[in-house]
């Protein structure tokens, strides 16, 4: 036994690891990645100049994405072959910051933007072998809000210099919303989106899964999994989801006997605050009126008994139990279709106990809001 603990926190150990360095954690966006891949290719052996955009929210993986494609091609910082010039708008907030860094890099004191073009073009006139120059602008949108000449002239090269690549990444999809018109027109760039690699559950969970190597039990790993996943399912937000779970593996070993292997409680489990209200609130009703059934107008004069911590609204409710629906938590009567408008006068019933319901609460108790118990206030 005492072998086994040891090999266990070992493992443990080396998963933490393995999470926080990131090994492996880019998976999929394969069309994504040899759609940058040729674009690079390109500046690379032919030496015609391109420009790329990578789009996606915080954690989609927009800079892993870019460096497992430069790694892939063997491109390091500055090479026989190309120089890497990076650039961060949250950094470099001022032209004269972003002019000492590309000066640097050309071996050039540059005074003012418009320099830029014709030292790109001695420094590649000037040598026998071809040199690629890569920009890589982080928060590319900072630069459209504020240092718009300094873009200009950027995209102005790509246009009349040869061997030049520039990789813009952002997480704001409107960002050349803000350029100047005599910027909007010098910019020609192709795109790429990201939003989340896994274009299921399932591969989530698979993914999850064997990443951590059955260091955490199936049926206890499915409900946290459900719950993460509905959250976020970036490679970002799955990281911190990871180093969590393994840091407090022992909490999690500990409350394991807690969890049970009923479906509709995982379900429960994983919902938001305003899901599981609105299922209280309901059992609540249909308590009240020992029926089987309920409308959602009945439903109305309860929301006041949400905690205030909890966002909610008449508007927002209709669309909570259109998911609750989707959950299986919430069956639609009448033989309506699954996919049918939810109206306020819509038959509905509940699809779960009052005990499952209690026994939720009772789990989830240490990260419910305050007087959360008050929203169910039931006698049954």
């Amino acid at each position: 036994m005492r072998g086994r603990k040891i090999d266990e926190s070992l493992l443990i150990n080396r998963l933490i690891e393995k999470v926080d360095t990131g090994q492996g954690l880019l998976f999929g966006y394969e069309e994504e990645k040899t759609f940058l891949q040729n674009v690079i290719k390109t500046t690379i052996e032919s030496g015609e100049s391109e420009s790329v955009i990578i789009f996606g929210p915080s954690g989609s993986g927009k800079s892993c994405l870019l460096e497992a494609t430069l790694s892939k091609l063997n491109i390091g910082e500055s090479t026989r072959r190309s120089y890497i010039i990076r650039l961060d708008g949250l950094i470099h907030t001022t032209d004269a910051l972003a002019l000492s860094v590309i000066g640097k890099v050309l071996e050039i004191e540059l005074t003012n933007s418009s320099q830029i073009g014709l030292a790109l073009q001695d420094k590649i006139s000037s040598v026998t072998r071809k040199k690629t120059f890569i920009f890589i602008l982080n928060h590319i949108d900072v630069f459209c809000r504020r240092q718009q000449t300094l873009l200009y002239t950027l995209f102005d090269a790509i246009h009349n210099v040869n061997g030049l690549c520039l990789v813009g990444l952002t997480a704001k999809t409107d960002c050349t919303d803000y350029l100047e018109k005599r910027v909007r027109s010098r910019i020609l760039y192709k795109t790429i989106v990201l939003t989340t690699p896994f274009k299921s559950y399932k591969d989530y969970y698979d993914y999850v899964n064997n990443y951590l190597e059955g260091a955490i039990e199936a049926d206890l790993l499915k409900s946290l999994v459900s719950w993460q996943y509905k959250k976020s399912a970036t490679p970002g937000s799955m990281k911190k989801f990871l180093l969590d779970l393994l840091y407090n593996y022992e909490n999690l070993k500990i409350h394991k006997n807690q969890l049970t292997k009923d479906h509709k409680i995982d379900r429960l489990e994983s919902i938001t605050y305003l899901e599981l209200a609105i299922i209280c609130l309901v059992a609540k009703r249909l308590n009240q009126t020992k029926k089987q059934t309920f409308r959602p107008i009945e439903i109305h004069q309860l929301l006041g008994d949400i905690p205030s911590q909890i966002t909610s609204s008449k508007d927002l409710f209709l669309h909570v139990l259109s998911r609750l629906i989707d959950y299986g938590l919430v069956n639609i009567n009448n033989n309506q279709r699954s996919n049918s408008y939810i109206s306020d006068w819509s038959s509905l019933s509940l699809n779960v106990e009052m005990e499952q319901i209690k026994t939720v609460i009772r789990l989830r108790q240490a990260e419910l809001p305050t007087n959360f118990n008050k929203v169910l206030d039931t006698n049954a």
